[in-house]
This record gives C-alpha cells, sequence and structure tokens, in this order.
C-alpha cells in the first residue's frame, strides 16, 4: 500500500515562487504591451445585403458591434418594406467624450471618402444616412430610414451641400436640415420599427463554441451562458454596454469605462459589479483588456500617472500596475505588485 505524501513548507514556499514568477512573466509582457502601445483610428465595413455599414471609432468599443446588429435590423426593415435599392449607414464614433449624436440623411451618388479628397462614386443616386455621436441608438437609426424609404424623392429634392464637422475635420455632405432629422428622431415610433426591435439580434463572438453569447432584443443585452447538450441559463441582462472582452468560457462586460461584471460560463453565473479605483488619464479612453493567466485568474495592467505627484519630474514619470481578478472568491486585486 503506497504511503500518503505531504508536502514540506519548503516545498509550498517553492511552488508558491514559481507561480508568482510565471504571473510576473505575464505582467511583463502586458506591460511591454502598453508601453509600446500606439494608437490609429480604423474603419470597419460590413454589407447586409442591400445594407452598407461604415463606422470609424478608435478601439473595440461595443458600439462598433452595435453598427453590425443595427445593419441586420436595417434589413428586416427594408424587407418588410420590400425596399432593395441600397442604403449606406455611415457611423462616426465620437469616443473622447460624451457628444449628442447628430443625423444627416441624404440621396446621392458618392459616399465620402475618408482617406483622400476625391469621394467614393457610386452609379446611381442612394439613400446615404450619417451619424456623429458618442453613442448609436437603434431606435432612431430605425425611424431615419423608415423615412428615408418613405421620402426619398422629396429628400432628393430638398437637401442642400453643407459643410459640417465630423471627429474635428470639416467635411461637405449633401443632407436635409438636422433640425428636420432631429424631429423624424424625437417623433412617434411605428408599429413596423417596433416590430424589428422586438427581434432577436446575436452579438457575434470569435470562438466556435463559446460558452457565453449576447443577443440584443427590445432595448436590452441578454447574456446566456450556452449549454451544448441543455437548455441554456440566463445570466446577466443589460440595458448598455462600454465593452466587452469575450474567452470561450467567459467574458468581461464594461458597464462604464471603469465598471465591469465577469461572466463566467463554466460556473453559469454573474459576479458582483467590480469598480477599477483609480483609472489614470494615459489610456483614459482605451478600454482595458484582460489577459488569462488560468481559468481561475485573469490580469489587466493599467498605466497612469501619480495623482499625487510632489516634484515635475514625479508628474510626468509613467507608473504602472496590475489588476488581478480572481474568478473563485470574485475578488478585484487593485495593485498585484503591492499584494505580492
Amino acid at each position: 500500500k503506497p504511503k500518503s505524501q505531504s508536502l514540506s513548507r519548503s516545498h509550498i514556499r517553492d511552488l508558491a515562487v514559481i507561480y508568482m514568477g510565471r504571473i510576473k512573466f505575464l505582467i511583463v509582457l502586458i506591460f511591454c504591451f502598453q508601453t509600446t502601445f500606439a494608437h490609429q483610428d480604423f474603419w470597419q465595413v460590413k454589407q447586409y445585403d442591400n445594407i452598407i455599414t461604415r463606422v470609424i471609432s478608435g478601439f473595440d468599443f461595443e458600439e462598433v458591434h452595435k453598427v453590425k446588429l443595427i445593419g441586420q435590423m436595417t434589413r428586416d426593415l427594408c424587407d418588410s418594406l420590400n425596399f432593395t435599392d441600397t442604403i449606406v449607414l455611415d457611423f462616426k464614433h465620437a469616443y473622447t467624450g460624451p457628444i449628442k449624436s447628430t443625423y444627416f440623411i441624404g440621396v446621392h451618388d458618392s459616399l465620402l471618402n475618408y482617406n483622400s479628397d476625391e469621394p467614393y462614386h457610386i452609379s446611381h443616386p442612394i439613400i446615404i444616412i450619417t451619424e456623429h455621436g458618442s453613442s448609436f441608438d437603434f431606435e432612431s437609426t430605425l425611424k431615419l430610414v423608415e423615412y428615408s424609404i418613405s421620402n426619398k424623392k422629396k429628400i432628393s429634392k430638398s437637401q442642400k451641400k453643407t459643410e459640417t464637422v465630423l471627429r474635428h475635420s470639416f467635411f461637405d455632405l449633401y443632407t436635409i436640415s438636422t433640425r428636420q432629422t432631429e424631429e423624424i428622431v424625437q417623433g412617434k415610433t411605428s408599429n413596423l420599427v417596433e416590430s424589428v426591435l422586438s427581434n432577436k439580434y446575436w452579438r457575434e463572438v470569435d470562438f466556435e463554441r463559446p460558452l457565453i453569447k449576447c443577443y440584443w432584443s427590445n432595448g436590452e443585452y441578454y447574456f446566456e451562458a450556452i449549454r451544448y447538450n441543455n437548455s441554456d441559463t440566463l445570466i446577466f441582462k443589460t440595458k448598455s454596454i462600454y465593452f466587452s472582452q469575450y474567452f470561450e468560457e467567459a467574458a468581461f462586460i464594461y458597464i462604464n469605462d471603469s465598471c465591469f461584471i465577469f461572466l463566467n460560463g463554466n460556473n453559469p453565473s454573474a459576479s458582483k459589479k467590480h469598480l477599477i479605483e483609480d483609472k489614470g488619464k494615459v489610456f483614459e479612453y482605451m478600454p482595458l483588456k484582460f489577459v488569462k493567466i488560468n481559468r481561475y485568474n485573469f490580469a489587466c495592467s493599467i498605466s497612469y500617472y501619480s495623482p499625487n505627484a510632489n516634484t515635475w519630474e514625479e508628474a510626468v514619470t509613467l507608473l504602472q500596475r496590475t489588476l488581478y481578478y480572481q474568478v473563485n472568491n470574485d475578488r478585484l486585486i487593485q495593485n498585484l505588485e503591492e499584494e505580492i
């Protein structure tokens, strides 16, 4: 009969040193990414049958994914209205601060080219709806689409070439007045638009068999723990999302830039709300992404300037700390270096 074995204190200490060493190595990799970070805005273009969506943003905010859902909704609305001509939905995401959305509707045969002064030319005039703001709204966009389809000829006659500022640059747009587009958005929602908004629209994820999936319907996001051989379980819902990060078996859902909820697909559940303290101003608008240590632990680095600097040198010195989230006890460590 084999003898039972127990670990001595020295063995336990050695294992702890090895484990913490691995964590520190991963932290170094995270910090290297942060300190070599160079930012450039990006375009994303998608097509849903006769609907083309364009969105420009700085990071992979949830607003970028929201545009994909809007494209699908607009396609369904067009199907209900038997409208088969092309519609372009052009979104400019103002992510550096809260900005009230501005809407533009035009019918034209050219589309703004943000890489040069020459526009994209189209074979015939099409409906182009442009939105500029820090948050895009499903219902507002569908109202604009419905109005544009019913009043295409009217828009074409009444639109004017208007110089406007979009994301700190001047552009010429053919559009009806923004006062009129605001009246459309504030107007009554039709039964048809309400019907489209009541459908389920699933958010894309980059895994073949994720354990967490999300859909939007009737003004809320619903998150389900997926059981491929059993019924799925609703574990969380929210009206808005700032940013979301998915892993195969879990997800971090940010309600705003410094508050998240962890969704566990292995043990279907949602964590309490975790507030990230003293996030800092260096990458203020960049979503914080966690790195998976293992299925029970996740780490994320933050770069910041000292809020208590006494000298100029201290004021301009970039500091770094590591957030560490422990799944089993639902604990967020605000500064892992101090814990170590």
